[in-house]
């Protein structure tokens, strides 16, 4: 049986737009840092917003196909 945490509501300091969203998910592949200058927000930020749009689990599915 598994053991469920109760993690932490982590709340954006920004709004994410569309546009963000569409760079974010053309260059998921990119390094945070590449990210952060491109998107000129942090990298907690950054990288809570892939986690909402599933761009980390895709990653990690895809790096068991390959």
């Amino acid at each position: 049986m598994r053991n469920h945490f109760k993690q932490a509501k982590f709340v954006s300091q920004i709004t994410w737009t569309v546009e963000m969203d569409a760079i974010l998910i053309e260059n998921s592949g990119l390094d945070i840092q590449a990210l952060e200058q491109l998107l000129n927000v942090e990298e907690i930020e950054i990288q809570e917003r892939k986690r909402i749009l599933g761009l980390i689990k895709r990653n990690r599915q895809l790096r068991k196909i390959f």
